[in-house]
């Protein structure tokens, strides 16, 4: 008789199938791991909410970036849909954060005068030359 196969040997097997890297198998397992202490249970156990909760703790109380929260639910997910054989969408409603927006710089005035000055543009051929080089 087939002894009964550790939920972490299947998920690394099903990582591997799909020929992920061998760091991003560790980086799910190791999230997976992480989230099975927060609550003392195997992440097979855990419910939706508890979910949420533990991603909220994340990016509020430990202050982990969008990115982490994001590797995160993609670990759960293959877990619950691919290895477990769960729905996702249905069982699960978890939204991945927005990405941070960031605003370019804007320079100011003295800022492009500054640029300008030390900048000469050849007559010729349209190419830009920083004059401390010349």
């Amino acid at each position: 008789m087939k002894k009964k196969e550790r939920l972490s040997d299947r998920f690394v097997r099903e990582l591997q199938f799909r020929n992920y890297s061998p760091r991003t198998v560790s980086t799910y397992l190791t999230m997976l791991i992480q989230l099975s202490k927060y609550f003392s249970c195997s992440p097979d156990q855990l419910s939706a909410d508890q979910i949420k909760e533990y991603l909220f703790y994340c990016k509020e109380k430990r202050d982990l970036s969008n990115s982490y929260i994001n590797q995160t639910i993609s670990a759960l997910k293959i877990l619950k849909r691919d290895v477990l054989g769960q729905p996702w969408n249905e069982g699960i409603k978890i939204n991945r954060p927005r990405r941070n927006q960031h605003l370019p710089a804007i320079l100011s005035k003295q800022e492009i005068s500054a640029m300008m000055e030390v900048t000469w543009i050849h007559p010729v051929e349209p190419l830009i030359v920083f004059k401390r080089f010349l």
